[in-house]
């Protein structure tokens, strides 16, 4: 996948997976 920098980067419906230290968030912009 791709880095966010920023919000300008997501568009609505977007799906993001965030990594994190114990394992991943799966999630939709609204």
């Amino acid at each position: 996948g791709d880095l966010v920098r920023s919000t300008a980067d997501v568009h609505s419906g977007d799906a993001l997976e965030t990594r994190l230290a114990d394992g991943t968030v799966t999630s939709t912009v609204d």
